[in-house]
């Protein structure tokens, strides 16, 4: 059978019968540790689904590489809509920043449904940094290199990457500091060993309520802190906000991606759904897989321009 390519299957979707039978079993792979922001989503989702399409629905952490194990046992199992992986936008730049990846995510996979979008924020320590403002730490920044070090969750993660077009566009000499997740990051830099770091807002709520880390930008407006300034305030154009979505393999039958991709739209219109969603950080964002399809060739069109650019040698 010749290989569907994602073009092909999305075509394919607008004559699909919209009444395909759902697997006894539907696992849904989460690249997260057990408790992390997307593994709440995951479970969420899972719950609603189970609601929804009367079959068990389970969650399978895979977590490591920045997602990329849970991507690839995506890759590697039956295409026979039993099975779907919950990923962030990280799962475009894997491949161009991490030599083991081994998948193609524009060709091996294929997007069934948006679920939201979430924001990276730049934060620095209230008490290491006294910038208000992104313009004010970037003026610093480029007189006192010792406030020039931001924290990223992980190396060669996106984090790193709007850190490189934030400084770019500024003319400043940034340098990233990856860690191992989130966690330890927002550890040293509430702790001061780090005085700043660029990565999801939602990692730092509590810490900047109890006013240890002041928040300078984000990408876009948070619902529960509005008053944060926008990255474009500043002049630094990032592009769209990340997003939380998912993704089949790429040869599932088109029946059962629609029956998956309605099933979704369905539960996103579920207040106990969305509410979780909403209470860990995300703005619930439904986008049918078509438009995800074509969101996600920008962005991988726009961040693989940054990656090469940046001189980021994949590992």
């Amino acid at each position: 059978m010749k290989k569907l390519t994602i073009l092909t299957t999305l075509l394919a979707l607008a004559g699909a019968p919209a009444g395909a039978q759902s697997p006894a079993v539907i696992k849904l792979l989460a690249g997260y540790q057990p408790g992390g922001g997307g593994d709440v989503v995951a479970r969420a989702l899972a719950d609603a689904l189970q609601a929804k399409l009367g079959a068990t629905v389970i969650v399978e952490n895979r977590p490591g590489a920045g997602g990329v194990i849970a991507a690839q046992a995506l890759k590697n199992a039956p295409a026979d809509g039993s099975t779907f992986l919950v990923t962030s936008d990280q799962l475009l730049i894997a491949p161009m920043t991490m030599k083991s990846a081994n998948y193609d995510p524009l060709h091996d996979f294929v997007p069934v449904a948006g679920l939201n979008t979430f924001d990276i924020c730049f934060v620095v320590n209230s008490a290491a940094v006294s910038a208000a403002t992104l313009t004010d730490y970037l003026a610093q920044a480029r007189k006192d290199p010792k406030i020039a070090t931001y924290g990223i969750p992980a190396l060669g993660s996106l984090p790193q990457f709007y850190g490189y077009v934030m400084g770019k566009t500024a003319g400043v000499a940034l340098n990233a500091v990856p860690y191992r997740g989130a966690a330890p990051m927002v550890t040293d830099l509430v702790a001061g060993h780090l005085p700043a770091a660029m990565g999801p807002c939602r990692e730092m709520m509590e810490q900047r309520k109890s006013g240890k880390l002041r928040f300078l930008a984000t990408v876009q407006r948070l619902s529960w802190a509005p008053e944060v300034a926008l990255f474009a305030d500043s002049g630094v154009k990032l592009g769209p906000p990340s997003w939380v979505a998912v993704y089949a393999h790429a040869k599932v039958p088109a029946d059962k991606l629609l029956a998956m991709q309605n099933a979704i739209r369905d539960v996103m219109q579920v207040p106990a759904f969305t509410d979780r969603m909403a209470a860990a950080g995300f703005v619930p964002r439904y986008v049918p897989g078509k438009e995800l399809a074509v969101q996600a060739q920008e962005a991988a069109t726009y961040w693989g321009a940054q990656i090469r650019e940046s001189g980021f040698r994949p590992e």
